[in-house]
């Protein structure tokens, strides 16, 4: 996503968030290289204004955050 978040469990089962990312990541023109229009319909989602139909990816380019 366009932040990243931190959360802890407490004894009670509870989830707290202790840490709050709001950069964006460093690797966000390699997504929007893989599917041109994604990082844009993200800050979309993220304000709640509509999106549209994204273009097919060309073939043979593609993002992968493997360690996610």
């Amino acid at each position: 996503g366009l932040v990243e978040l931190q959360f802890l469990t407490g004894a009670d089962g509870v989830p707290h968030l202790i840490d709050l990312n709001g950069r964006f990541f460093g690797s966000m023109a390699l997504s929007n290289a893989a599917r041109p229009g994604l990082t844009d319909d993200w800050g979309r989602l993220a304000l709640g204004e509509p999106v549209g139909r994204l273009p097919d990816a060309r073939p043979g380019v593609r993002y992968v955050w493997a360690a996610g």
